[in-house]
This record gives structure tokens, sequence and C-alpha cells, in this order.
């Protein structure tokens, strides 16, 4: 490249900071929070609105259930209550670091010594003071240091923290895998998320390059439309697993497949046309930049950098649009920049922030940057629309086009990274190469991509999954076989998938109910659902949140079933053995008086055993004894 994007701060012109914001008007104290003044609760301390806890010294203090309560508001608060003894109960405390061990230590009022930057969260990062942010960045730290903190949590746990084990072991119970079978449709749909997000290279990191670029947030949005509302591939995944559309209305998953080729062709052809149009404005504004900056005014070095963007835009549309990787894709580009070209010329003006000669040689450069991601984005989405409709085709009873008459569907296989059909072997031997042998495609091919064609099922010879999908038609079958008089635990870890868990076992007959509102509320559904007996009305499915306080804590012993609709997504082993442990331990505590029946529902060959295989290490015996689907069967 001929120019160093490395180059340091210092070297870069002096950007003026911008205005500081307006502070926000702070809120009106509360004069009289607790009723003191008033002249009833002056003469009956029973008139107070609420207890002052302060003004008391306690014999005890118990926290119970803390790690769910990362608030340090909330710290501050009971820290500021006066007791004799402090007690903090957690049936899973996180031990796994130093500052896992520090976090548990403030509830005590102890502090055991500072994080190290690289364990900060996100929302400790943002409440850290200049000079906070600057000690860390400043500071390295030694192993000596290291070793010294982790002598000090050690010493910390051996001294205040107490471990009782519940002796559980009499309360019978057992725990069974339900692998769900997708049907065509469903399949297809599933395959076509996962291909997209790795055709659009989401799958490992699914942000987006930021961007001055107007056109780029255009591209973002676009980008984000395919995750859905999830916030991260794996999520949109997982939710793909459990229900066929979680955005649309489609009735059916094969109207959602017919919705998918719309939507893809639709943001296709969004895609095409930002092309073309950044391929004008590309072209007008790299003629600004040299139009502003007279080569007579420019020392040489400038002078030098003066033809970058132009070098660069030539060299794209001449070179790197051939050499797409693709060659429908490659013609389509190449049919897109001659239009764009062929616009007439427009006035852009630089932008005014840009002062320097570099900054506005930036920007200038970030417009075709912007053509080079683009042209990746409508790579990935040709290959990816070509692969969905293929899958659709055999499954409809089509033919794929390009293979020779008469030849046996047992075959042929597809390719999921391109969407090229052919013989199996032979796409076997080129995945062994990574190289897919279709004339002018350059797609990385993974033997993991290649799809025999038997495998996708025929509309016509398999069954579909119904309205709300094969899954949730299955958890709906398997409480329609518990006793009436059971009751059943469902454990979603997203709100928007929780909803739709909802709408599917309400529309099955069943009589739900949901967490959600006021926590006096919350308790009430909790209340209700612990009666000794069910009234005509009364719910027997109770639907938690994996990922909150309502998983955790709470006595549901009225209720032997737990029903997990997915594999816990969290970042470490450690969370995904705590929220597993404190959803388990809603039923199997004691005073439940029955058999307690866990059962874990998984998609075979998705992202449900791959994160079941990656966190259970029983996972291949509970995956061989597993039933299937609608087969799943409580215990009598």
């Amino acid at each position: 490249d001929e120019y160093d994007e490395s180059e340091s701060e210092e070297e870069r012109p002096a950007k003026k900071r911008p205005a500081a914001k307006a502070k926000r008007a702070a809120k009106p104290e509360e004069k009289d929070p607790w009723g003191l003044h008033g002249t009833k609760a002056s003469k009956d301390w029973k008139h107070l609105q609420a207890l002052p806890v302060e003004m008391f010294y306690w014999n005890r203090v118990v926290i119970d259930e803390f790690t769910y309560n990362n608030e340090r508001d909330n710290v501050a608060i009971v820290t500021g209550v006066k007791a004799a003894a402090r007690w903090v109960l957690s049936g899973t405390p996180d031990v796994s670091g130093f500052s896992a061990v520090a976090k548990t230590a403030q509830w005590l009022g102890l502090t055991l010594g500072s994080s190290d930057a690289s364990e900060l969260t996100k929302a400790e990062q943002k409440q850290q003071s200049a000079a906070e942010r600057f000690a860390y960045f400043k500071e390295v730290h030694t192993p000596a240091w290291h070793a010294t903190r982790h002598a000090i949590a050690q010493d910390f746990l051996d001294r205040f923290v107490r471990q009782n084990v519940a002796e559980i072991d009499e309360i019978p119970w057992r725990e069974q895998a339900a692998v769900v079978a997708l049907p065509p449709p469903e399949r297809a749909l599933y395959i076509e998320l996962k291909n997209h997000l790795e055709a659009l290279d989401m799958k490992n990191s699914h942000k987006t390059i930021k961007s001055k670029c107007k056109s780029e947030n255009d591209r973002e949005a676009r980008l984000a439309n395919v995750l859905g509302g999830s916030a991260s591939p794996e999520e949109a995944l997982l939710k793909r697993c459990s229900h066929f559309d979680m955005v649309g209305n489609s009735t059916s998953a094969a109207a959602a497949c017919d919705e998918i080729v719309a939507t893809r062709t639709a943001q296709l052809q969004l895609c095409a046309d930002e092309i073309e149009r950044q391929t004008a404005y590309a072209r007008d504004a790299i003629g600004a930049f040299e139009a502003h900056h007279k080569p007579d005014k420019l020392d040489a070095k400038q002078k030098e950098l003066l033809l970058m963007p132009r070098t660069h835009f030539d060299d794209w549309r001449s070179k790197e649009v051939a050499a797409s990787g693709d060659d429908e894709a490659a013609r389509r580009i190449a049919q897109l920049v001659k239009a764009g070209l062929a616009r007439p010329k427009g006035k852009v003006s630089l932008p005014s922030n840009e002062k320097g000669f570099k900054d506005k040689l930036y920007w200038t450069r970030d417009q075709v940057h912007l053509l080079r991601r683009l042209q990746k984005e409508l790579v990935g989405r040709v290959r990816s629309l070509r692969f969905f409709e293929a899958v659709r085709t055999v499954q409809r009873g089509g033919s794929l086009p390009g293979l020779a008459a008469g030849q046996p569907s047992s075959s042929l296989s597809l390719l999921s990274s391109c969407g090229h059909a052919g013989p199996h072997e032979t796409l076997c031997e080129h995945a062994e190469r990574q190289e897919c042998p279709h004339p002018g495609c350059k797609a990385a091919v993974r033997p993991g991509c290649v799809i025999r064609v038997g495998e996708l099922g025929s509309e016509t010879a398999d069954g579909a999954g119904g309205a709300f999908g094969a899954k949730l038609s299955a958890v709906a079958s398997l409480i329609g076989r518990t006793r009436e008089e059971e009751r059943v635990l469902v454990f979603v870890q997203f709100p928007d998938l929780l909803q739709k868990v909802h709408e599917a076992l309400t529309a099955a007959g069943l009589r739900v109910a949901m967490l959600k509102g006021t926590p006096t509320q919350r308790s009430k559904v909790i209340e209700d659902f612990q009666q000794l007996t069910l009234k005509k009305g009364d719910a027997r499915v109770l639907l938690l949140n994996l990922r909150d306080e309502s998983a955790a804590g709470a006595n549901l012993t009225q209720a032997s079933h737990a029903i997990f609709l997915h594999p816990l997504l969290v970042g470490s082993q450690q969370e995904f053995d705590s929220c597993d442990t404190q959803a388990v331990g809603r039923i199997r505590r004691y005073g439940q008086q029955r058999t307690v029946q866990i059962y874990r529902f998984v998609v075979e060959s998705s992202i449900d055993t791959d994160i079941l295989t990656a966190r259970r290490a029983d996972a291949s015996t509970l995956l061989a004894e597993a039933g299937r689907g609608d087969d799943v069967a409580p215990l009598e």
C-alpha cells in the first residue's frame, strides 16, 4: 500500500474537542421517603411507609442469591446497614478468579484489592473516571502481582466461606434429551440462516466495521436485519431451531421459506443499488479531493499521496471486480459499476470536520474501502440466495440446473458455501482441497459444506411442524402427556422467544403463566402456581427466563417436570453450570414429593447439539439415549 495506516495519533492534525453535553437536571430528592414527619407516624410507628433499616443495629444481615444483584447502589445500601454478622447466600457462587471472589467480598464490606483491566465488565469500564482508565493503561502487572492476588482471594475463601452440600440424593430424578428432526421447510430455513451468516462473514464477529460514510450505515442496517433482533449470530441460530419465524407473521415454515426468498432477493437488490450509487459517489469524491488540493501547494509526500484514492478506485474496478470469486456476482458487479460511472457527475463537498490533508485523504480512501465491503456483501448474498433456492427446488421435487438429466438424487450433493451442485464424490474430493469444482467459483469449500440432496427431504413425503414449528409442537405434545394434576416448568433464555413459547402452548390448549410485571405481581404468580391443589382455570405450566432471578431462588416444588427448550448460550462454563444448577434447583429440593423429570430439547445437527456437546461432559451418552421429538414421554 502507498500509505502507512499505522500512523501515530501525534502525526494527525489536532481536532477540536466536541462541546460538553449539558448536564441532566438532577432528580429532586424525596423529602420524607419513610413518612417520619407525618402526624400518624409520630404516634404509631406502624404508619411508616418503609422501615428505615439504617437506624438500627441488627444482629444479622442476610443477602440471599447475591450473584443476581450486580448494582453498585444496592451494594452500597447493604454495606450501610450495620450488623453484628453478615451472611451472603448463593447456591452457585462464582469463584473462577480474583475478580469474582472480590465481588463476593464486597457484600461483606471487604475490599480485597483492585481488579486488572482485563477483568472489568463493560458496565464497570463505563463507570471508570479518566484517572482510573489512565492508571489501568499505564500499569503492567507482573506474575508475582497476580500470584499475590490469588493468595489473598484464597485466604478470604478459607476464612469466610463455608459450603453446605444439600443431601437431596434421596429425591428421585431422571434426565433425558429429546432430539427433534426438523421437517424440510424448517431445516431449509435453519441451513439458510447459518449459511447466510457465514457468507456475510458474521459467524465469528457480527459487528461490522464502523465508517464515516453514510452508505456504511445502510449496510450495517441490512446486516443487522439478518440477525432479526438477536444480539449475536449464535442467538439467532438458537431461536431459528425453536421457531421458524421470530420477526415475521408466517403461518407455516413453507410460507416462511417463500418470505425468505423474497426478503433475500430484496436485500440483494438494495446492496446492488448501493454499489451503483457508491461507485458514482466515490468517483465524484475523488475528483473533489483532487480539485481541493492543488499540486503546487503540496509537499513531495503529499503529492505522492494525492493520487492514492484514484489508484485504489481504478484497481478496484479494473482488477478486483473481475476477481470477485464468483462469476455470476462478478458479472453483476461489473454492470453496476458501468451504470454507476455512466451517472452524471455530481457535486461532492468534503466533510467540514475533516480539517487537514490527511483527514480528507482518509475520508476519500474510505469511499473505495466501502465499495470493497459492498462487493464482498453482494458476493455473499448471491451465493446464499443461490443455495437456498436450490434447497427449495430439491424439496419441491424439481431438478437442479447444470446437472445431467436422469442423475439419481441419491448421488447428488449441494455446497452450502456457494449453492453449486454436483456428484457427491466429486464435491467431496474438491472440498478436501478447499475448492469448488464449478468454473469461476472461488468459494472456500470445507468438507462440512457438502450436503447430500437426499438429506434435505421432500415436502410431499415429510410432515410439517405446524404453525409454531416442530420443536414447540414436541414440547406441547410432551406437556399434554403429563398428568393433569402435575405442573411443569419451561425454561427459555430469550424474552422474544419466551413470548413465542407462550403463544404456542396457549394455542395447544394449555394453561400457561409467565413471570412479568412488578415484584408484587411476579410473587402473586409464583404463589398461585405453588397452591397445593389446582383450581379450574389455574395455570399448570410456568415459563421462566433462564438468565434472570426468576430461575433462581424460588421454591417451585409443586412442579415435578422441567423442560429446557434449548441449551443455555453463555460465555463461560462456570456461568453455564451456575444457571443450569439454579434452574434444576427450583424443583429438585427439599419439599419435593414426586420424581423430578428433566427434559432437554435439541435439534439434531444444529447449534443445539454443538452447545450441549461443548458444555456437558456426558453429552454423548445423553444424546445416545435420547428420545425422538414427539416420542418423548414422562415417566409413569
